[in-house]
């Protein structure tokens, strides 16, 4: 394994040492997403509960941590660092119904705006482009149950400087992730349109002037959903997500051709439901780092890298999957920005490298035993499942008339806390499982299928052939006495 390969995933493990929940308010903090920009941390989430959040930003570096939070119910759901810029997106709730929230943090200070509407409107990502931003998103007009996606350019003074619409008549549509591509942007959702009660993933390729260039609905009989996409040297499209099938939930990873065709397909599932949720690919290299989180024992469920290397120009071999685990055990979630891994859980972050090295954010006290890096490289067999119906649909949707939506500016209020950082120990092995006859029994199973399902064709076909053999003449004449 290349020597970056061997600095990112270690650094992502040894980053798995998150800070315990710390003193005051910010034990309430709960960060969701993360990006890495210029040396600091940018996470969002909420404070308080979940069923009561409050949008909340935190801004980390080595000596202090900046809070931002904004006076109304709501949530950060996205945070990306792009161009000069981190860019957080959400949604708020106040007496009107649901206005989209999105703000970009500069060296010059934050710019923070609502985007409302004669409609609910949720922002769900942006990015920086040009000096404006570019925010994707969906909305719902009060009284529908229909929704549809808006994509939307932003200025930085507060102003609209293009929104178009997009999506299928009578069925929802949503947006979760916006990228640029060389020629226009790339926005990826769910569709319902297609598959009624289950959700597909969907893909709008746009213009520069946000025109709709073409659109993709990939998946099949499963409830399938899209989490993040990258482009790669080809221009290809590759996905990561989660598809649940009859109660069963499996991460997958696919590629698309540009055309429209599906190249590659595979699941993932550990011993419980798993999930794939954001990805970074290798530009130079055609390498793709997903992180995601399952269940490798249980009761427990872990973050995990998985490393997939591209072969042949259009197809992944599964090279390395590596589990993070804390003693006592923590609940952990994580993101990826630049190649570098962010973990952080309720009250804590902490970030990668460079190299074998990582920082730990400490706000508050913390009472771990070891760090573990467990390999679990060679159970890739069983944990990779073969994902069969899926097909591509091309022009799933199409122009839908947007809501009137006007921009006002909000300033979150800001405080500062001192923090503390560390750095990380590790302790590097490989997976090791108690005996789990149960799991035993059940891969031997899997692994002898065709066994199995051969087995009562066999036991027939020899019954046939001991049935034939006994009534010949030859063996009648051979069971009967010979007389005196």
């Amino acid at each position: 394994m290349k020597a970056s390969t061997c600095a990112l995933l270690l650094g992502f493990l040894l980053s798995v040492l998150v800070v315990a929940s710390p003193l005051g308010d910010m034990g309430r903090y709960s960060p969701v997403e993360g990006a890495l920009l210029q040396g600091s941390i940018y996470a969002g989430g909420y404070a308080g509960s979940v069923f009561r959040p409050s949008p909340v930003a935190l801004i980390v570096n080595s000596s202090r941590a900046v809070v931002y939070t904004w006076n109304a119910s709501g949530m950060v759901v996205s945070v990306r660092a792009s161009g000069r810029g981190a860019i957080m997106s959400g949604f708020i709730r106040g007496e009107g119904g649901v206005s989209g929230l999105v703000s970009v943090f500069q060296d010059i200070g934050v710019r923070s705006f609502a985007l409302e509407g004669d409609a609910d409107i949720y922002v769900a990502d942006g990015i920086l482009d040009n000096g404006s931003l570019v925010v994707a998103g969906y909305f719902s007009r009060r009284g529908s149950r229909d929704l549809d996606v808006f994509v939307a350019r932003v200025t930085l003074e507060g102003g609209i400087a293009g929104v178009k619409c997009y999506g299928s008549p009578d069925y929802p549509d949503t947006a979760r992730r916006i990228i640029a591509g060389s020629d226009g942007y790339y926005v990826l959702g769910e569709t319902w349109a297609y598959n009624v009660s289950q959700s597909d993933v969907l893909l709008l390729k746009l213009g520069r002037d946000l025109s709709l260039k073409d659109s993709l609905s990939v998946g099949g009989a499963g409830i399938d959903t899209g989490e993040d996409l990258a482009i790669t040297r080809d221009g290809d499209y590759v996905f990561v997500g989660a598809t649940e099938v009859e109660g069963v939930k499996l991460g997958f990873v696919t590629r698309v051709s540009s055309v429209g065709g599906l190249l590659w397909l595979r699941g993932y599932r550990t011993l419980g439901d798993t999930f794939l949720k954001r990805l970074w690919l290798d530009p130079s290299a055609g390498r793709v780092y997903v992180i995601g989180s399952g269940t490798f024992e249980e009761g427990r469920r872990e973050p995990f890298v998985l490393v997939l290397d591209e072969l042949w120009g259009w197809v992944f071999n599964e090279s390395q999957l590596v589990v993070a685990r804390t003693e006592p055990f923590l609940s952990l979630s994580g993101d990826i920005s630049g190649g570098r891994v962010i973990l952080f859980r309720s009250g804590g972050v902490s970030l990668v490298g460079p190299g074998d090295r990582a920082t730990d954010y400490v706000f508050g006290p913390t009472s771990l035993n070891r760090t573990l890096v467990l390999d679990d490289t060679p159970e890739l067999p069983y944990y990779a499942k073969a994902i069969y119906g899926w097909r591509v649909l091309k022009g799933v949707v199409s122009s839908r008339v947007c809501p009137e939506i006007s921009v006002r500016r909000i300033d979150p209020s800001v405080s500062t806390i001192s923090i503390e950082y560390r750095e990380l120990v590790v302790e590097r092995k490989p997976f090791e499982r108690r005996l789990d006859v149960g799991l035993v029994i059940r891969r031997f199973v899997e692994r002898n299928i065709p066994v199995f399902l051969l087995l009562p064709v066999l036991v027939a076909f020899l019954a046939i052939v001991y049935s034939t053999l006994r009534s010949t003449p030859s063996a009648r004449r051979a069971g009967t006495p010979s007389p005196g």
